[in-house]
C-alpha cells in the first residue's frame, strides 16, 4: 500500500518504511528516541541477547526489544485503523 503509494503523505519523505510511514499517518507515534529504533538494531540486539550472560544486561536488552516489538505491533494496528477511517470517509489517502 505504501510502497506503491496508494497511501502517501509528504512526511514520509519518499519512504515506505514503517519508521517514516507511522509518524506521517499517526502523529505522535514514532521510533525516535528508542534504544532499539529499527529492524537492524533489533536483529543485532537479539544476537547479543542470545550470547549475554550478565542478567542485568540481558534484562535491559529484553526490555528494549519488547518495547520495539510492541511499537511495531501498535503501528500496524493504528495504521490499519487510520486507513480504514480514511477509506470509509472517502478522503484522499
Amino acid at each position: 500500500m505504501f510502497r506503491k503509494r496508494f497511501a502517501y503523505r509528504w512526511q514520509q519523505e519518499g519512504s515506505s518504511s514503517i519508521k517514516k510511514v507511522l509518524p506521517a499517518f499517526v502523529p505522535g507515534l514514532s521510533y525516535k528516541g528508542m534504544a532499539i529504533a529499527d529492524g537492524g538494531m533489533a536483529m543485532a540486539a537479539y544476537h547479543l541477547m542470545c550470547a549475554e550472560k550478565d542478567t542485568e544486561k540481558l534484562s535491559e536488552i529484553r526490555k528494549n526489544l519488547l518495547a520495539y516489538c510492541k511499537l511495531d505491533t501498535e503501528a500496524m494496528v493504528y495504521l490499519h485503523k487510520c486507513l480504514c477511517e480514511l477509506s470509509t470517509t472517502k478522503q484522499t489517502l
